[in-house]
């Protein structure tokens, strides 16, 4: 392949298999053609019937980890701008040219994500996508309707805020996204564009986790405009900090719940300890608006102890 292409899409997979070729082929069938994929192969094979494409190629390495495959595909991308699809999910066929155009009109835009529709594994659309045009305020709030596999970027703002944080064991997306915000403006391509696929490999879904990662983000972003005396972003993360407690406190008692209903009482008693730590008012509101009857949390307590 000669000449610099458009964008470069980084496809990141430690899996391989058939939908990894769907999501190949999504690729292929983009409107706008001058294109080079990157297939990240994070401690996998190519799938038999893998595409041969000069536009294509292929990275392997020792399974690291998503974050680290992607940080290999953006480094190694040839273009001014890159997109990002996962292994299982699709690239509608205009995504690249719509995107592409809107950071062609729109220099002072650095990323740029689009609508997305959640698809089941057998591809058929279950849920329409929580998207929609937010701002590094917006993200302080706690509004994160921004997903990563819809996203394509300038490729030296991404070096610029440092790629990837791969030491993060979960929410690496959202905190490169963060990043980004902070410095950027962000764009929203308000047409459905990529299809997410939800299935039990999917590595989100827990609210639990959710809010732990928000937590974990935010914290720095408010210590960072505290000390800049940027008081509205710090008022902003105060609030986004606030609404990611309560949201993991809830997360945390439906585990207790799904725990007590396992009979497995020490993960329970973690649990509900969890949204105590997150947000003790929240904890309160749950248990007492009889959510889940205190009763048997006090129950499951005298039965742990029993335990010891």
């Amino acid at each position: 392949m000669t000449g610099t292409p458009r964008v470069s899409v980084v496809i990141p997979t430690y899996r391989g298999g058939e939908l990894l070729l769907r999501t190949v082929d999504s690729v292929l069938a983009q409107t706008l053609t001058d294109w080079e994929l990157l297939v990240v192969l994070d401690g996998c094979d190519l799938p038999a019937g893998f595409p041969d494409d000069p536009r294509i190629r292929v990275v392997r390495q020792v399974n690291r980890g998503e974050s680290v495959a992607r940080n290999v595909g953006i480094v190694a991308a040839r273009a001014d701008i890159v997109a990002f699809v996962d292994d299982d999910d699709l690239m509608l066929p205009r995504r690249l040219e719509r995107q592409l155009a809107l950071l062609d009109e729109h220099p002072e835009v650095a990323l740029v994500h689009t609508k997305f529709e959640v698809i089941d594994i057998h591809g058929d659309v279950v849920q329409p996508g929580r998207s929609g045009d937010v701002q590094y305020a917006d993200l302080l709030r706690g509004d994160v309707r921004v997903l990563m596999p819809t996203i394509a970027a300038r490729t030296a703002a991404l070096l610029e805020v440092g790629l990837f944080h791969s030491t993060l064991r979960t929410g690496q997306d959202l905190d490169l996204i963060y990043r980004v915000a902070r410095e950027y403006r962000l764009g929203f391509v308000d047409e459905v564009l990529t299809h997410y696929r939800r299935h039990g490999d999917n590595a989100s879904g827990d609210v639990l986790q959710a809010g732990i990662n928000l937590e974990r983000i935010l914290g720095p972003h408010l210590e960072w405009a505290t000390s800049r005396h940027r008081d509205d972003d710090a008022r902003d993360a105060r609030e986004g900090l606030a609404w990611a407690r309560q949201y993991g406190s809830m997360g945390a008692l439906l585990r207790a719940r799904t725990a007590w209903r396992a009979r497995d009482l020490r993960g329970c008693a973690a649990a509900v300890r969890e949204a105590v730590r997150l947000s003790p008012r929240q904890a309160a509101r749950d248990l007492l608006g009889n959510r889940w009857p205190v009763r048997s949390l006090l129950r499951a307590r005298r039965m742990i102890r029993g335990t010891r």
